[in-house]
């Protein structure tokens, strides 16, 4: 099977794992980084009637003058920078009929945290108090609508605990709103839980199935517990509750892979974040689970499937 992986980075260790396990299992596999890919619409139609009715040849993509139009399948490792044209590059592989491991559609919700919250919440999911604002005026009101500070300040699309911060004071929280409004980039605040002490929980999930999970833990003096930001990660069994919050979460996104962030808090577990390309070093370093292979294996049964 010929397997494609967007991915900014192929030396990036989730997408290293995933070429090594798809060569293991004998696939043909190509990284192209989703920026350096072309896409492209036919304006007139030059086809017969019939084809042109069919949507054939009217849409192709490639990259690096590599026309990508034979693969089977495609598994997407967005990240933030050129999210947008890398969602276009995402759709556009499906209107060629080529399926993806995650739909452009679900990862573009996942990619704007305050939607993607929106959806949860709409959905029963419980997630921490949110709240968004234009407003300077409005900023110690939100603030004390939030509880009181300090609160947690993150941009709508960030990863690996970038464009996360903490903040403590009101002219500080201001001065970074205004800076963030400027340069035309919006950002939410969300209650700061200081029962979790910055702790969360990782939890994998594939195919409508709860994988594996851990615990991260922030380094010393920090509030961030990702492990890029010097956090430490330990193995859980997270509790039932916690699975099918996980679980459920998943199934409203419409993902088939995602890594769920829950917080337990005094009101029970929340969800925090869902990510839909989501790295797993943590949890196979930890674990000896080989992640990749699994995410691998489901991704070659969805070649059937065309959109």
């Amino acid at each position: 099977m010929k397997i494609l992986i967007l991915s900014r980075d192929a030396n990036y260790y989730s997408t290293r794992r995933l070429v090594e396990e798809a060569h293991q299992r004998r696939h043909q596999v190509q990284v192209a980084d989703p920026l350096q890919c072309n896409i492209f619409i036919q304006a007139k139609p030059t086809l017969p009637h019939k084809e042109f009715l069919q949507n054939k040849g009217l849409f192709s993509i490639s990259a690096n003058n590599q026309d990508l139009s034979d693969i089977d399948i495609a598994i997407p490792r967005t990240g933030i920078i050129g999210i947008d044209y890398a969602l276009l590059v995402l759709h556009q592989l499906e209107l060629v009929g080529k399926p993806l491991l995650n739909s452009a559609s679900a990862l573009s919700i996942t990619k704007n945290k305050f939607h993607c919250l929106q959806i949860l919440c709409k959905a029963g999911i419980p997630i921490p108090d949110t709240m968004m604002t234009h407003n300077s005026n409005e900023v110690k009101a939100t603030i004390k609508k939030l509880g009181g500070l300090p609160v947690i300040l993150k941009l709508f699309r960030g990863s690996q605990g970038k464009g996360v911060i903490l903040g403590e004071n009101i002219s500080a929280i201001q001065s970074i709103l205004t800076a963030v409004w400027a340069i035309g980039y919006d950002i939410l605040l969300q209650k700061y839980l200081r029962e979790t002490k910055g702790r969360d929980i990782r939890i994998l999930v594939l195919s409508n199935e709860v994988i594996t999970a851990m615990r991260r833990i922030p380094a010393k003096g920090e509030f961030r517990s990702n492990l890029h930001q010097g956090g430490s990660v330990k193995k859980i069994s997270p509790t039932r509750e916690e699975n099918a919050l996980a679980l459920e979460a998943t199934k409203t996104l419409g993902l088939n892979l995602a890594g769920v962030d829950i917080m337990r808090t005094r009101k029970g577990p929340l969800v925090l974040e869902i990510n839909g390309s989501p790295g797993f070093e943590g949890l196979e370093k930890i674990t000896g689970m080989n992640i990749a292979r699994r995410i691998i294996d489901f991704t070659t049964t969805l070649s059937n499937h065309r959109y």
